[in-house]
């Protein structure tokens, strides 16, 4: 694998994190390619426009914060790999941009995931985002 390909699809998982955490759904979309698929909580959410709407439909009040942690990288040929890790989520129902401090939030999953990129031109992009297995869940249900 080429190091430069190693750091690309490791920052286009973390860049998918932090968009979403930042609320900065253009971005979010960005990271996938044009017919790729999330699978979010037990649907399939396919192309940008799907992706799109699934994420403003969350209320302005929810606010997310993940980490994300052992990233494993395989790729299969140069233009195909998978990531793989550890995200724990940490939900927060609030305004919190009204307050530089805000109460921890409780966590409510820890999953290992696979994201499938493809590699279009010089860019990785998420064709599918699988959550492989929940190690840990609240029983809690998020917008």
């Amino acid at each position: 694998m080429d190091f430069s390909d190693f750091i690309a699809i490791s920052n286009r998982t973390s860049e998918f994190y932090y968009r979403l955490d930042e609320r900065d759904y253009e971005d979010v979309v960005s990271c996938f390619a044009e017919d790729g698929i999330w699978n979010r909580r037990g649907k399939k959410v396919q192309g940008h426009q799907a992706i799109r709407g699934a994420l403003e439909s969350r209320p302005r009040t929810f606010q997310t914060r993940h980490v994300v942690t052992n990233l494993r990288i395989t790729q299969s040929d140069s233009s195909k790999a998978d990531a793989w890790f550890y995200m724990l989520g940490l939900p927060y129902d609030a305004d919190v941009q009204a307050s530089p401090i805000n109460p921890f939030p409780a966590p409510h999953i820890l999953a290992v995931y696979r994201d499938s990129l493809v590699k279009r031109g010089n860019d990785w992009l998420i064709a599918e985002k699988t959550l492989v297995r929940t190690v840990f869940k609240d029983g809690k249900t998020l917008p």
